[in-house]
């Protein structure tokens, strides 16, 4: 679409001219009246109203929960310094819709979860620019509930992924498993940590547990006791910082090589207690955020910022924009790396694992929002043979004896066994420990964590186990044996909602109740399977039709022809990372 998406100031007097010779007067007509859905206003949402209403959309709708933070302002190219803490689809909406005067950009400030099928339904096109897994299912089930075409869109830095999505034609968001790499065993985090992503979900939790607003009533650091027990003493909140290093660092640690004689992942080596540890004559000054602390420094670090923390009169979640939280997690994530030898990280690259920070570059998101419309027209127009899956890769790949970084293949078929898209609905297999983990454990980690159902009904035969709408709260806090789901039991789990209804089937394993999964034995295997008999092999890509010309190709001038050739055996697609750009901008 070139040059149409430079700006409004290049159009020709007569706005849509070139557009209708491009498209035909028909289908630009049909163009100009669709109604499209944008959910996500961030990276790719503001490139993406761009290029809409510059194509020639005029009726357009999009939503987003979030407000605009000043790290949005270096690539979410709508908005401005003034409008900072505003709520990002509203000043998208009116920003976009001044590149072109005759489209209608509607803003809508909320949760998409809370969108019902008709919402959905008055639309002709729904197209995903969001930044979670639990909103592409939501939006994904929703779709194929009322058989609405779906655009789906992902980038991970250079990374990038365009997805149509078409019931009964095309494989639905939920046909492939989704791994979700920021979920980690319970026994992993607190005991055999072997990567410093692993001590940093663990400061998380620790900060969370002292300072933020735990999850559950679980106190593994057993941090009240550890109060209660200082305060009797007459200590004060120093007192109780260093009460609290010396346990998590030195105790605990010997405590723990007691019980186990034999170790899978480096044998942890407890520190000193603070007051030798903590002795030395460097100081903090003398590092940036760029260079990882010494043992003695951030053993300070941990006690300071735990006074500091402490003197705040409420408690607030993590957030890695808070200098004084950022650097308490950052020395308890580095002392817990130092105890089982992990290699420690600065201060930055901390942040960027603690805030799930993914590196966003908006020329990926402009080449994926450009992509999405180019797809999304085939949707509106019905040519689905034409239909792409693209994704952008960082090596170039030869395609038709020209080098790519932008790689279309065949949309993947529906799954048979997807429990959303499909009519052969296969049961849905859980471990869990049933004798230990909640009914509330079972839908909030499971059901809702896992399988993003919103508010899950649940019957074993015509009996019900759970409907929220009772609000029998004394409920969630039975064991499942208790409310009926025992070992080997299947029950009936319904999401009105979506128009969804699964099989689930309850396995007993002895596990931590917070570990509690869908089966990989179960589900994720017949998904595999399932795709391995209904995709293409995507290691290889597949020829593509002379007359079809939506690729967009990045040529290499001849004199660099040769050292790429060298290079062939060496530079692979990047297909299976840009087929798991899973995070937004």
């Amino acid at each position: 679409l070139g040059p149409f998406f430079c700006g409004a100031a290049t159009m020709p007097p007569q706005r849509y001219s070139q557009l209708v010779r491009m498209f035909g007067q028909e289908d630009f007509e049909k163009i100009r009246k669709s109604k499209i859905l944008v959910v996500g206003s961030g990276g790719i949402g503001c490139e993406l109203l761009k290029c809409l209403v510059l194509s020639g959309f005029e009726n357009i709708e999009t939503i987003d929960l979030d407000t605009i933070d000043v790290s949005n302002l270096n690539r979410q190219f709508l908005f401005r310094k003034e409008h900072v803490g505003k709520a990002k689809a509203e000043v998208a909406a009116t920003t976009a819709g001044q590149f072109n005067p005759h489209a209608s950009v509607v803003a809508h400030y909320g949760n998409v979860k809370e969108k019902d099928k008709a919402f959905f339904d008055q639309f002709d096109l729904v197209m995903n620019a969001l930044d979670n897994l639990d909103a592409r299912r939501y939006v994904n089930r929703i779709c194929m509930a009322i058989e609405k075409p779906l655009m789906e869109s992902g980038t991970r830095g250079y990374l990038g992924q365009v997805q149509p999505i078409q019931r009964n034609t095309f494989a639905c968001y939920d046909c492939t498993q989704k791994t979700d790499q920021r979920s980690y065993a319970i026994c992993t985090i607190r005991s055999f940590p072997s990567k410093m992503v692993h001590c940093v979900v663990y400061a998380k939790l620790v900060y969370e547990r002292i300072f933020g607003v735990a999850d559950d009533d679980d106190d593994p650091i057993e941090f009240d006791k550890l109060k209660a027990e200082t305060t009797q003493a007459g200590g004060d909140s120093k007192q109780l910082a260093i009460n609290l290093f010396n346990k998590l660092h030195h105790t605990s640690i010997n405590e723990l090589l007691a019980m186990k004689q034999e170790w899978t992942v480096n044998k942890p080596v407890p520190l000193e207690t603070y007051d030798t540890v903590s002795q030395t004559k460097d100081t903090i000054d003398n590092y940036t955020d760029r260079q990882p602390l010494p043992v003695e420094l951030q053993a300070q670090e941990f006690v300071n910022k735990f006074v500091e923390l402490s003197t705040r009169e409420n408690k607030t979640p993590f957030d890695k924009d808070d200098q004084t939280a950022m650097d308490f997690v950052s020395a308890v994530a580095n002392l817990r790396a130092t105890v089982y030898g992990i290699p420690k990280d600065c201060k930055f690259e901390v942040k960027a694992v603690a805030g799930n920070i993914v590196p966003a570059i908006a020329t990926t998101n402009a080449i994926i929002s450009g992509l999405l419309v180019i797809e999304g027209i085939k949707l509106l127009k019905q040519q689905l043979d034409k239909s792409r899956t693209v994704m952008c890769v960082t090596h170039p790949k030869n395609i038709k004896r020209k080098p790519c970084v932008i790689y279309p293949t065949e949309c993947e078929k529906p799954s048979p066994k997807c429990y959303v898209c499909s009519s052969a609905k296969a049961p849905i297999g859980v471990d869990t420990n049933v004798h230990e983990c909640t009914l509330g454990m079972f839908i909030k980690n499971v059901l809702q964590g896992q399988l993003s159902i919103v508010e899950p009904v649940i019957f074993i035969g015509g009996t019900g186990v759970w409907d929220p709408d009772d609000e029998d709260n004394a409920r969630l806090e039975l064991t499942l044996e208790k409310v009926g789901l025992k070992d080997g039991v299947e029950c009936i789990v319904s999401d009105d909602a979506a128009d969804l209804e699964l099989n689930v089937a309850i396995k007993h394993c002895a596990i931590h109740p917070q570990d509690s999964a869908v089966s990989n034995k179960a589900v994720l295997q017949k998904v595999k399977d399932a795709a391995a008999e209904t995709t293409t092999n995507v290691d290889e890509p597949q020829a593509m039709e002379e007359e079809d010309d939506d690729e967009v190709l990045c040529y290499v001038p001849k004199d660099q022809q040769r050292e790429l050739s060298k290079k062939r055996k060496r530079d692979t697609v990047d297909v299976d990372a840009a087929a798991e750009a899973i995070e937004l901008d």
